[in-house]
């Protein structure tokens, strides 16, 4: 096992959004690059809440119980030029999680459903980075779609992977929006087919 490159204690608070952006602009200052993917790894509830799942979150951690809740992930990404964010944690990619991520990185990658616990089979999501490490971004994130799918290891498991485009998503939230508004002004006459 390769050793750490530095030891942070105990003390750090992984459920907080101020400790991701700590830790992406330190990656940024000691090893900067044209391009940065940040890929977090964890529990996620993505939008989905429910009585026991903790809120719309991602990141817990294990001492504090914290977690970064979704709408907090912008905040700590504003401003570092992150281009992709990839999570490799159940429930995160959904539109609501990518639509607060819109204004702070280009892509987003992850599962609709629960991924493996073992997580992504990073020698093959990363191996487009260093075959071709000059090819497009999306053609690169689709490594994650493809490492996943065609991972032996995977082949009897339910795989859901994708990669969304945020500047595709404020067409989708007017276009969702309009026909929210069209469904409840005519909610009394179709009731039986909304339900």
């Amino acid at each position: 096992m390769p050793a750490a490159f530095a030891d942070m204690g105990t003390s750090v608070d992984m459920g907080i959004n101020s400790t991701l952006r700590e830790f992406v602009q330190w990656g940024k200052t000691h090893y900067p690059a044209d391009h940065t993917l940040l890929v977090v790894w964890n529990h996620g509830n993505g939008w989905q809440r429910s009585p026991d799942s903790g809120g719309r979150a991602i990141s817990y951690d294990d001492q504090t119980g914290h977690a970064i809740q979704i709408w907090e992930l912008e905040a700590a990404l504003q401003g570092l030029g992150v281009e992709a964010v990839a999570f490799d944690a159940s429930l995160m990619q959904m539109s609501e999680v990518a639509y607060e991520l819109r204004n702070v990185t280009s892509y987003v990658v992850g599962s609709e459903e629960s991924p493996p616990g073992e997580g992504y089979p990073y020698q093959t999501v990363f191996k487009g980075f260093q075959d071709t490490p000059n090819a497009s971004t999306p053609i690169l994130l689709n490594g994650f779609v493809d490492g996943m799918v065609n991972y032996p290891s995977y082949a009897t498991r339910k795989i859901t992977q994708s990669v969304l485009d945020t500047s595709q998503l404020g067409g989708v939230a007017t276009t969702v929006s309009s026909l929210s508004t069209a469904l409840r002004a005519r909610s009394e006459e179709h009731t039986s087919e909304l339900q």
